[in-house]
């Protein structure tokens, strides 16, 4: 955005009003995100919490009755011990750090996890 004052467009000028207008929506976003955030953060946390606590216990209780008890080893089985650790990996990888995404709306966990979280989700 070019500023013109009396004739004379200024670049620099420009600039620092299209900066200030930016920092001005951020600002505005910023305040209508912290606005809605209080009880949808406690809802979503109080909705994931037990589903990751069953996700991993169930998994868990697969895997080990499969590894543990000699006459559940069949190739069936191993399949099933198979889809338990990614389900595993989804479930400690992606489910936390997508609560976290959804409250905070930054990524934190760097570049490599980004790939990673996008590449268990199937995105």
């Amino acid at each position: 955005m070019e500023v013109s004052l009396g004739g004379v467009t200024s670049e620099r000028e420009g600039n620092i009003n299209s900066s200030l207008e930016i920092e001005k929506i951020s600002e505005l976003l910023d305040n209508f995100y912290k606005s809605l955030q209080n009880d949808a953060d406690y809802f979503l946390i109080s909705l994931y919490i037990p589903t990751i606590v069953v996700a991993v216990t169930a998994n868990l209780i697969v895997i080990t009755v499969v590894v543990k008890y000699q006459h559940m080893r069949s190739i069936t089985n191993y399949f099933v011990v198979n889809l338990s650790i990614a389900d595993l990996l989804v479930t400690l990888i992606c489910m936390p750090m997508s609560v976290s995404q959804a409250i905070s709306i930054i990524w934190n966990y760097g570049e490599i996890m980004c790939k990673l979280f996008y590449y268990l989700q199937g995105k």
